[in-house]
Order: C-alpha cells, then sequence, then structure tokens
C-alpha cells in the first residue's frame, strides 16, 4: 500500500480535480486504491492489457488504454533521481461520478501524476512509509487556488510570492511577447524591476517542458557574481510561453513539486486564454447580430470594438474584389500600405495584418497600428485572430451587399425625412468614432427616369463605403465616409466633369452640385443640407 500521506494527497485530488488514479508497481500490482478496480480486473482478464502495460513500463513512455468503455491515460512513473527508470504506473481516468469526460480531465492527469512523482522522490519504493510533506501540502493548497484564478496577472503574482516564501528565494514570471523574447513580467513587491534583467533568453529553454538549472544568473548581485537560478516552464506541453524563475539556492527535492506548479499552472494559463477567447467571440458574433441599416455599420461596430479591446490606434477592414480595394470601415487615422499585399497573417509588437481569404479572387484585410511609442499585447494578438475568424464568416455571407455599393436608392423612400435621418445616423457615428464625413447634393430639374439616371453616375464615381439616396423628386445626395474637405474637392472636381457629360447626353440645363464637410459648426444634417445647398453651383452643360 501507499503512504498515508500521499492517500490523502490522492482523494484530495479526486475530490477537488475530478479525477481516478490507480497506482501499480513494476509488477502490475495494485497498490492504490486497495481493493478489486476496473484497471486490475482488465489487467487478469485481458494479456493484451498486460502486454500492453508492461510495454508502457518498458519503454517509459505515457500511453492510452480504452476497454471495455473505460478510458484510461497510463504514465510510467520515475524518481527524480532516477528518472530513466519506471518504478510503477499511473493509470488516471475521469471521475465519472462527477460529470467529468475521459477527455476534460488530462490535463489534470499531469497534477496526478506530479503527486505521485513528488512522493515517490521522496522514497525508494512506492510502498514506503513516509512523513507527512509540509512542502507538497502547500503546493497542492496552492493549486487549487490557481485553479479558480480568473486573472493571468493574478496568477503570476501569486506564483512568485508562494515560490519566494516556500523557499526563501528571489521569484518572477516572464512571458513571450510578440518578438518571441522571454520578458519580465511579474516581480516581486519591493524590488526595481528596472536593476533586473528584463529578458530571458529562450533557448535556455528545452523543448519537453523540463525544468532548467543554471549555476549563474547573471548581473544579480552586488558583487557582480550572480546566483543559481531554477527555469519553471508554465506549460501543461512542450511550448513554454510563461516561465517561473526562482534565484537563489533551491533544493533539488523541490523539483518535483516545481513540475507540479508548471503544468498545473500551465493548464491554467491556457485556460484563461481559451476562457477570455471564447468570450470575445461571443461578443463580436453578438455585434453582427444587432440591426442594421447597412453593412457598413455592422462592420463599423466590430472594428470599433476591435480597437477598444486591443488598444490599437488605429483599425481598418478592407475589402479587396475583381482588383479593386475598397475600405469599408476605420477608426482613427490610418496610414495605407502595401503590408496585406505582402503577408498573410502578420503579429509585429506595433502593427498586425490578417488577411482573410473570401474566394478565389476576393479577400478582406485587417490592419492595426499601435499606439506610437506602445506595443500590441499577446492578448491582442489572440483577440485579433477571433475577430478575423468571425468576420471571415460573416463576409463571406454578405458579399452580395457590398457588391450592391451599400446604395440606399433601392431601400428608402424618397423623401427628405427619411435620408435626412440617415444623414444624422452618420454624423452621430462620426462623431461617436472620430470619423470624417462629407455630402454632396445634386438638385436638377428633369423628369424622374433622367433624375435616376444622374444618381446612377454619382454612384459610379463612389466608393462601395459611401451612401447614396433620393432627397426628393428632384435632389439626389451621397454620404461620402473617411472623407475630409480636401478629399470632398477631389471628389467633386472628378463628379462635375461626369455629371455634365451625362445631363448633355440627357439633354438636362438645369444641374447644381453642392457640397459640405462635416464641422464642429455643422452637427447635424440640416446645417449639413443647408450648407451643401448654400455652395450649390450650376453644372456648365454644353
Amino acid at each position: 500500500m501507499v503512504s498515508p500521506t500521499l492517500s490523502q494527497l490522492l482523494e484530495r485530488a479526486r475530490v477537488r480535480f475530478g479525477v481516478e488514479v490507480e497506482i501499480l508497481d513494476a509488477r502490475l500490482k495494485n497498490l492504490y486504491p486497495e481493493g478489486g478496480t476496473d484497471l486490475s480486473r482488465l489487467i487478469h482478464d485481458s494479456s493484451a492489457v498486460r502486454s500492453a502495460l508492461l510495454e508502457a513500463l518498458a519503454a517509459g513512455r505515457p500511453q492510452r488504454l480504452d476497454g471495455s468503455g473505460i478510458h484510461y491515460r497510463i504514465f510510467p512513473l520515475t524518481r527524480s533521481s532516477k528518472r530513466r527508470q519506471a518504478a510503477g504506473l499511473l493509470a488516471v481516468r475521469g471521475n465519472q461520478t462527477n460529470g467529468t469526460h475521459a477527455l476534460e480531465s488530462e490535463p489534470w492527469s499531469d497534477l496526478a501524476r506530479a503527486i505521485v512523482e513528488a512522493d515517490l522522490a521522496a522514497s525508494d519504493s512506492l510502498g514506503e512509509e513516509r512523513q507527512r510533506s509540509r512542502r507538497l501540502n502547500g503546493a497542492l493548497s496552492f493549486l487549487e487556488f490557481v485553479i479558480a484564478s480568473a486573472d493571468e496577472t493574478a496568477l503570476a503574482q501569486a506564483l512568485v510570492q508562494a515560490a519566494a516564501v516556500w523557499y526563501d528565494v528571489d521569484a518572477r514570471v516572464y512571458r513571450r511577447n510578440l518578438s518571441g523574447e522571454l520578458a519580465l513580467h511579474t516581480w516581486l513587491p519591493g524590488v526595481q524591476p528596472g536593476a533586473e534583467p528584463r529578458h530571458v533568453n529562450a533557448h535556455l529553454l528545452g523543448h519537453d517542458g523540463s525544468l532548467v538549472r543554471i549555476e549563474t544568473w547573471g548581473g544579480l548581485g552586488d558583487d557582480g557574481s550572480g546566483h543559481e537560478a531554477v527555469l519553471v516552464p508554465l506549460t501543461a506541453g512542450d511550448r513554454a510561453d510563461w516561465v517561473l524563475v526562482l534565484i537563489g539556492s533551491v533544493p533539488a527535492e523541490a523539483d518535483s513539486v516545481l513540475r507540479l506548479v508548471g503544468r498545473v499552472a500551465g493548464t491554467q494559463l491556457a485556460a484563461l486564454a481559451t476562457r477570455r477567447n471564447e468570450e470575445v467571440r461571443t461578443k463580436f458574433e453578438a455585434l453582427l447580430k444587432e440591426d442594421a441599416k447597412a453593412p457598413e455599420l455592422v462592420a463599423m461596430r466590430i472594428v470599433h470594438e476591435l480597437a477598444q479591446i486591443t488598444k490599437a490606434s488605429s483599425v481598418a477592414l478592407t475589402l479587396a474584389r475583381r482588383g479593386q480595394e475598397r475600405r469599408i470601415a476605420a477608426v482613427g487615422a490610418h496610414a495605407d500600405g502595401a503590408a496585406a499585399a505582402i503577408f498573410d497573417r502578420l503579429y509585429s509588437p506595433d502593427h498586425f495584418v490578417r488577411v482573410m481569404a473570401l474566394g478565389a479572387d476576393d479577400l478582406a484585410v485587417l490592419d492595426l497600428r499601435s499606439v506610437a511609442g506602445a506595443t500590441f499585447t499577446p492578448e491582442a494578438a489572440a483577440v485579433t485572430e477571433v475577430c478575423a475568424a468571425v468576420l471571415q464568416t460573416w463576409l463571406l455571407g454578405s458579399l452580395s451587399s457590398f457588391d450592391a455599393a451599400v446604395s440606399l436608392a433601392d431601400s428608402i423612400t424618397p423623401s427628405a425625412p427619411g435620408f435626412s435621418a440617415r444623414i444624422q445616423e452618420e454624423l452621430e457615428r462620426a462623431r461617436r468614432f472620430d470619423l470624417r464625413l462629407a455630402l454632396i447634393l445634386i438638385d436638377v430639374a428633369a423628369p424622374s427616369d433622367a433624375v435616376a439616371q444622374l444618381q446612377e453616375e454619382l454612384r459610379r464615381e463612389l466608393r462601395g463605403s459611401d451612401v447614396t439616396g433620393k432627397m426628393s423628386g428632384s435632389q439626389v445626395a451621397a454620404l461620402l465616409t473617411h472623407t475630409d474637405a480636401l478629399g470632398l474637392d477631389n471628389v467633386v472636381r472628378r463628379l462635375r466633369q461626369r455629371l455634365a457629360d451625362a445631363a448633355e447626353r440627357l439633354n438636362v440645363s438645369n444641374v447644381k452640385l453642392g457640397q459640405a464637410a462635416v464641422s464642429p459648426d455643422v452637427r447635424t444634417a440640416e446645417a449639413l443640407l443647408d450648407l451643401a445647398l448654400r455652395h450649390a453651383e450650376p453644372l456648365i452643360v454644353h
């Protein structure tokens, strides 16, 4: 039988983490729990199961065991002093009485394995009685707190403080940034971070998530001689994006406890990231379900939310179809660039580019820029990836709406109040998101079919994100998003010639063209329309 200490710890793990554990010695004799178990019956009844377990023991590699509807993960048990020699096997499965599915219990298989190996490291045999391990029990109590943590920073702070108390050492947590460096993230209260090494060489870590001991951690001590250090990867897998560093003299027997902490903390950090991404996905999907009058307003909501979450200075969403590009939503002053043509996916500290394929020749591009002097976080990159996935699905079903150039000509009633309401809506959005907005107004005395053709000429000069509509039977207007007074002048200059040619073709002579851009003095639909009417000038029609 196993020691009382180990029995108590495994019982706590069963109740707290929902895993059932069985321990076998090198002869496949059941040591824990006492009495007949499902696994012991499988071993007795199936030579294939027995052979598989003996092979796992000899090879020293984890295996899966499926039999009679029971799913186990099998781990060879080793001592820290004889890591290549398996002393027994650990079998872990989900606690079915607690409703835990076998796959859901897998992260905590590492917990059970670490508890047993930590206890095993203190003795020469699995069945030998030992005194209660204060540190191991303290570690398990601490891990019960870890899995309840809802924030990475709070978890990292708890880790450095607990490690410092347990081993009387300096401790800090480093995190992998978007440059691939392990940068200082958390340190002990009262320590001046400017005096500490700000980065850990990622190449010091192995590729299997194992602890690393360093004889001299340079740059720390007043005499410049440095100290010993232990690097504890916080991961349940191979790649570590978080590392706990203990600087000082850490006893070798602490390795098993630190491995336990690293595995469980790493599992919780991954769970927190997954939970945050799912919450963000739900938020973006909810925005897509909101009632909106035009697709570009939906895109604008998503882009604005993404800018808020990632703390980007600017975000732009561009649609490229049939060789033409249209910026359908943007927040902040965004510089144009060719990054989308170079990168399919770019997550650098100050610039994100995420290309979304929408078909053989169509794509959309998310482009984010950081605030000057600041850098994006790994969380911002993860959120952007989630946003891109949600946007890609939505855009695939909305391309026809953008093909229609988001024109309101067929969707609003031809009355001044209808389009005036739309102008007011765009004005409010421009104020809320600090956007540029301009208006073009065409006043023409002609039959309705001629007015419709002039409206079509107006639409052809505009972008997909611009909105056109009728003010009355003789007036047509267009809202130009992301356009200031200078940009408006350029559009009107081109439009004037196009409309003059169309008016001559239609034999229409009385056409006026007005323009107005939003300014601090122009804040309502009425003010914008009045300004455009006052500046309306007749077209020269030959």
